[in-house]
């Protein structure tokens, strides 16, 4: 279920789909509140957060190889 619930966000995240229908979550077989906490989700917060992740300003990530 909770893979569901990731590839749904995914979905949001990257504008495949708007928004969830109040009955949609709760009629796919979602427990009350994953299909609440679904209705939750919203994709401009998403995008707002992937594009801070990924700002020149965060100067990348450090991986191992750079930090040898």
């Amino acid at each position: 279920m909770a893979s569901r619930l990731i590839a749904f966000a995914c979905g949001v995240a990257l504008g495949m789909t708007s928004a969830v229908a109040p009955d949609s979550a709760a009629q796919s077989g979602f427990p009350a509140d994953v299909a609440a906490a679904m209705r939750g989700i919203d994709a401009e917060r998403i995008r707002a957060h992937v594009a801070f992740l990924a700002d020149d300003l965060l100067e990348g990530r450090g991986t191992a190889m750079q930090a040898g």
